[in-house]
């Protein structure tokens, strides 16, 4: 459901306040409902507006011929509160850069310092890249994400890593749901140093 109300919030800010087909925004965003015809997407859009976060309609697009049925496309626009609210999201995440699940940038610099960290690191960068939570992603929040853990890993690989950029990408990366078992590890790294 995040994901379409995120693309939907980018739509508007690069397109403008109105409706846009939800498949529009899948094939745009790659949310992660490929078929609009499908159960789920119906639920995800009422799951949308009941929390106020847009409205929508409904239409059925009429194939034109006898044999081919019809199906529903769901039209969306973002209500004010939803574009306050997932606006303040962001820019709250993105300015937030003090403290992450109990880390701050000063413990990367510390563990970025020591090779055997740095090792443990990698393992568990290739190892997060592989798990279960990474795999329920939608293919637009993996293929992100997977960049974003290239990009750490190349830093790690680096001869000098560069401690404020690890945690700019590692602040991006806590934009993504289910990246709590990686930040764990690193919060493990740091305690056990």
């Amino acid at each position: 459901m995040l994901a379409l109300a995120w693309a939907l919030y980018l739509e508007t800010r690069a397109r403008g306040h109105d409706y846009y087909k939800a498949s529009e925004l899948e094939t745009g965003y790659e949310t992660g409902y490929s078929a609009p015809e499908s159960p789920l997407v119906s639920e995800v859009v009422k799951e949308l507006e009941r929390r106020g976060f847009a409205t929508h309609y409904a239409k059925r697009a009429e194939s034109g011929h006898a044999h081919i049925a019809s199906k529903t496309e769901y039209y969306l626009k973002i209500t004010p509160f939803g574009l306050s609210i997932i606006g303040r999201a962001r820019k709250q995440a993105i300015e937030n850069k003090s403290e992450l699940f109990g880390l701050v940038e000063s413990d990367i610099h510390g563990i970025l310092a020591d090779d055997k960290r740095v090792d443990t690191l990698r393992v568990e960068i290739n190892r997060f890249k592989e798990s279960e939570g990474v795999t329920k992603l939608s293919n637009f929040e993996r293929a992100l994400l997977k960049s974003y853990l290239d990009i750490l890993l190349a830093l790690c690989n680096s001869p000098e890593p560069d401690a404020p950029l690890f945690w700019t990408v590692l602040n991006r990366i806590s934009l993504i749901a289910g990246i709590g078992s990686f930040v764990a590890a690193l919060v493990a790294l740091k305690v056990v140093g």
